[in-house]
């Protein structure tokens, strides 16, 4: 029979072990875009183009019960006005 300090440490190693693996499975993709604003404005980043950017955007600006219009895009960051519609 193993000791049950043994048997602690192996249980210890193999939970790190799946950590490990399992974090490995997340994935390369970046799925996080940084969303900043107010009522007035709000910028995107992380984003590839307006398709990507205006969906979130929408969802912002709805906050304060507006739309979202494109003001701006510039590398990865997109600009928006949020407009009363």
């Amino acid at each position: 029979m193993v000791p049950f300090k043994s048997r602690s440490k192996l249980a210890r190693e193999t939970l790190l072990l799946a950590l490990i693996l399992l974090s490995g499975c997340s994935g390369s993709t970046k799925a996080s875009h940084r969303v900043i604003g107010n009522g007035a404005h709000v910028s995107i980043f992380d984003v590839k183009n307006e398709t990507e950017a205006t969906p979130m955007a929408d969802r912002h600006c709805q906050l304060y019960g507006k739309s979202a219009r494109l003001r701006e895009m510039s590398g990865d960051r997109a600009v928006f006005e949020c407009v009363s519609e």
